[in-house]
């Protein structure tokens, strides 16, 4: 069915330009590569430069510090292309349209495939927003009474972390029509529209359809992993509890230079694949060690000792250990297939032939999205993470100013899939795509159950050059196979049939990257006479996601098979706390 003309003419407002994309990457993630909250050298160095790693001290000293955070994302369409890629059109944005449907774009996604009617039509609108409320308690204690030098850290930072797409789904045709004979059912009338789902946003959320009329009680499975919500996701908790020891082997007046180690625990949570956009606390549950540099320079210091300007620097370089994961992934080559429909295959052939073959396979009465079968659990390590600062702190009598820069990166994710949980390693699984999988005898409109499978089809379309290896298709009587009922037209299908396997899954990793300038003003009260110094500020940081350096075409042969995807946020905190000396 084709769109009236006023309809027609607002689809062509949102994609005028269908064809053009924004600079984006075809590749997609199915996880953002944010790092964990509990990764901050930045936050953690500003406020108390001076309270720590002293040089004139009792053997025992140490810092306590309590910091209230809050961090929101920006730069939505960042995020936008990492999880959609290509398909996000002019105003970045989807469009959802059957294969009847007029004037359809090269980058709409295919409404067949979601249990929708061939000339439905919808735009589907994203907005992602991360933002984390964020305690974190930081030890610091010096060991000079054990070791001269020597001291030790520990952070806990406590989260609450909200992921929302912010996703809308606006209808621009429900669509009246009727999936035809034999394209999903072997019904002599066809699927009707009452039976199928009214929008993308019914499938997204998991829901299915049931026919009323389901004569060969085919099952419809609906989406299970990979959900997309209209709501937040929300995760709290601990996002890692992390630890430092270390030793400063040079502490003078001119400044100092020390080495640490650095491990920490996971406490947080690690993906599941429920969600697309799934809320996660800390850093995926990696187990990390790894070492650390710290230095500071004092170059400049008054008369009166009341006022002094430092350079600090401190890099820390962290391993992730190996996890298990759940992910969903895609098809190699085929972004975002997760989404696309798959129809499970029997060997055991029944009423099918070719003119000269026997088909291998045949239809085995059930679909599933492609995501319940690319669902696994996987092993996930990260070679390096590095965390970098470098701060300028001038001091004022009781007032400090810390103001810097911070470089942050995670390597590629190495990733290992486990076969034998996986659906795929099971069962015989081929691509739909946008063929009939019933014919029906000449004379008696008997249906039979096809071998038709569209491998080269994506989340956009059918396969443009028809079913794999097309052959003229007969009963086991060599009565010819129709097309439709009481038609002329003899159907094909496919023999040998083209499966999916776990060769087909394209296990991408995903790399961050991201710069950070930040500020913080501090007072450090009057030493209490218990020996106690209290201290309380206020600082901010504005961090810059790095982007992808393959962009559309996905011909970039010199980039590895990984996707870079971290997130842009603001954030600013309240710091406060006291040491002892």
């Amino acid at each position: 069915m084709k769109l009236s003309s006023h309809k027609t003419a607002v689809v062509w407002m949102f994609s005028l330009l269908a064809g053009t994309l924004n600079a984006a990457n075809s590749l997609v993630t199915p996880q953002i590569a944010m790092r964990s909250q509990g990764v901050n050298n930045a936050r953690r160095l500003a406020g108390w430069a001076d309270q720590i790693h002293l040089l004139e001290h009792t053997p025992l000293y140490g810092s306590l510090a309590l910091t209230t955070a809050y961090t929101r994302s920006f730069n939505s369409n960042n995020i936008q292309h990492c999880l959609f890629g290509d398909s996000l059109q002019h105003c970045n944005h989807i469009v959802v349209s059957g294969s009847d449907v007029t004037d359809r774009s090269t980058h709409d996604w295919l409404a067949d495939y979601f249990y929708l009617p061939t000339d439905f039509q919808s735009i589907l609108v994203f907005n992602p927003v991360i933002d984390n409320f964020i305690i974190d308690p930081t030890v610091y204690f010096g060991l000079d009474e054990w070791i001269k030098g020597m001291y030790v850290t520990l952070y806990f930072p406590i989260v609450h972390s909200r992921w929302d797409l912010q996703f809308q789904e606006r209808v621009i045709n429900a669509g009246v029509a009727n999936d035809a004979p034999g394209y999903v059912t072997a019904d002599l009338s066809g699927l009707p529209r009452q039976d199928l789902l009214n929008n993308f946003t019914e499938y997204a959320h998991g829901q299915t359809i049931a026919p009323i009329n389901n004569v060969d009680d085919i099952i419809f499975g609906g989406l299970e992993y990979a959900l997309i919500r209209s709501k937040k996701n929300i995760s709290t908790r601990v996002a890692d509890i992390r630890a430092t020891m270390g030793i400063d082997i040079i502490n003078n007046e001119t400044g100092r230079f020390g080495l640490y180690l650095e491990g920490a625990a996971p406490t947080g949570n690690k993906p599941e694949a429920y969600y697309l956009f799934e809320a996660i606390v800390g850093n995926n549950f990696h187990w990390e060690f790894g070492f650390g540099i710290s230095g500071q320079y004092n170059f400049w210091c008054s008369v009166d000792e009341k006022h002094n300007t430092t350079l600090i620097l401190q890099g820390s370089f962290t391993h992730l250990f190996g996890k298990q994961h759940i992910r969903t992934c895609d098809l190699i080559d085929k972004p975002l297939s997760r989404y696309m429909l798959a129809q499970r295959m029997t060997d055991q052939v029944t009423n099918l032939l070719t003119d000269t073959q026997e088909p291998n396979y045949q239809f085995a009465d059930e679909y599933a999205p492609l995501a319940n079968l690319t669902t696994m659990p996987v092993d996930v390590k990260v070679s390096l993470q590095a965390d970098i600062v470098c701060m300028f702190h001038y001091t004022n009598s009781c007032w400090n100013v810390d103001f810097g820069y911070n470089f942050w990166a995670r390597s590629c994710e190495r990733i290992e899939a486990i076969p034998e949980n996986s659906r795929l390693a099971r069962e015989s699984w081929a691509l739909k795509g946008d063929a009939s999988l019933f014919g029906f005898t000449q004379g008696t409109n008997a249906p039979v159950a096809l071998s038709s499978t569209q491998s080269s089809a994506d989340i956009t379309n059918g396969a443009t050059t028809g079913i794999d290896n097309p052959q003229p298709a007969f009963t086991s009587s060599s009565i010819p196979l129709l097309q439709e009922p009481n038609g002329t037209t003899q159907i094909t299908t496919s023999a040998p049939v083209v499966l999916l396997s776990l060769n087909d899954v394209s296990l991408l990793g995903t790399r961050g990257m991201s710069s950070t300038v930040f500020a913080h003003i501090n007072f450090n009260f009057d030493t209490q006479p218990d020996g106690w110094q209290p201290f309380i500020g206020l600082g901010g940081q504005a961090e810059f996601a790095h982007g992808n350096q393959c962009h559309a075409s996905g011909t970039c042969n010199t980039c590895p098979p990984c996707i870079s995807c971290a997130v842009s946020q603001w954030g600013f905190w309240l710091k406060g706390g006291a040491s002892f000396n």
